[in-house]
């Protein structure tokens, strides 16, 4: 019965990898607090560009 355990725990191993490929696929990156000034003084709209030309499809903000 002490192979039971072992199996799940080793199964459970052999799938990190994957599950961490995952988490970091381009599909699930979030640009966060993009903030309002650089020293281009870009514009929302520039700043969406930007994002866009990185790939980038989600923007989190912290208020």
């Amino acid at each position: 019965m002490k192979i039971i355990p072992l199996l799940i725990l080793l199964f459970l191993l052999n799938s990190i990898p994957a599950l961490a490929q995952d988490i970091f696929n381009q599909n699930n990156l979030t640009a966060w607090c993009i903030v309002p000034f650089d020293k281009l003084k870009r514009g929302p709209e520039e700043r969406i560009a930007m994002l866009e030309k990185l790939g980038l499809k989600l923007l989190g903000l912290n208020f």
